[in-house]
């Protein structure tokens, strides 16, 4: 059985600490790829979206030493971006808490084979959904069309009690649904200003114009930034 006490353990780590860490991706200066096309692509990202790194690796050609797409080209095309001076963080990442739901208890019947959640709390719930519709997260509408309604009823005595009441429906204002669609879906908007469309290069404009099929050839610079810049600030609606 092997020992190790705990001044030798001391010895090991401080003579550890000098060791080069291990890096995943070896050496991305090496590998061929379309590095500055990726790098344009990348810089025209806003900020705050999801990008999908392998999907980002296979379009710009990230191979292996065997001349393959390499399985791990997204963790390749972040190391060198970062190497580049590139600033990754912006955008937003997998597991960064944003989506954390909380578990229910468990209720375990009898031998632990099977399990069912915990009912919730009625009130609980009641004064959550209260909570949320005076703060505005949820809308119940405005009141449409009341009518009113009288019923008869029994009091203890055997005595006829006639009351009335309302009973109305509710719409939702489309002024509300818009507004609701349009901050549900402006991560997928494009929102560039002036000097962002007069910042991009010939290539960075080519790149844009041809993932909506809209390059054509010997065409200028400034035909294109305008052509896109029209493109993606009219909005086309489609028929399904």
């Amino acid at each position: 059985m092997a020992f190790e006490s705990k001044d030798d353990a001391k010895k090991r780590n401080e003579m550890s600490n000098g060791l080069k860490k291990r890096n995943p991706v070896g050496n991305v200066n090496n590998r061929v790829f379309e590095r500055e096309k990726m790098k344009e692509e990348i810089e025209s990202y806003p900020d705050g979206i999801a990008v999908n790194w392998s999907d980002l690796s296979g379009r710009h050609n990230i191979t292996n030493t065997k001349g393959e797409l390499a399985k791990n080209g997204g963790q390749i095309a972040q190391e060198w971006l970062k190497k580049e001076g590139v600033n990754i963080d912006r955008f937003k990442r997998k597991n960064d808490g944003s989506d954390i739901r909380v578990r229910r208890k468990k209720l375990r019947g009898q031998g632990g084979e099977i399990m069912v959640a915990t009912p919730q709390n009625i009130d609980k719930v009641k004064a959550e959904i209260r909570k949320k519709i005076s703060s505005g997260e949820y809308t119940v509408g405005q009141q449409i069309a009341p009518r009113k309604y009288e019923k008869m009823a029994l009091n203890e005595n055997g005595e006829i009690v006639r009351s009335e009441f309302v009973v109305e429906g509710r719409k939702q204002p489309l002024v509300e649904i818009r507004e609701r669609t349009l901050k549900s879906q402006e991560k997928h908007m494009r929102q560039r200003c002036d000097d962002e469309y007069d910042k991009m290069t010939s290539e960075s404009l080519i790149t844009c114009l041809k993932a909506i099929n809209e390059y054509h050839e010997d065409e200028n610079v400034q035909s294109m930034r305008d052509r896109l810049k029209d493109i993606e600030r009219t909005r086309h609606l489609c028929n399904s």
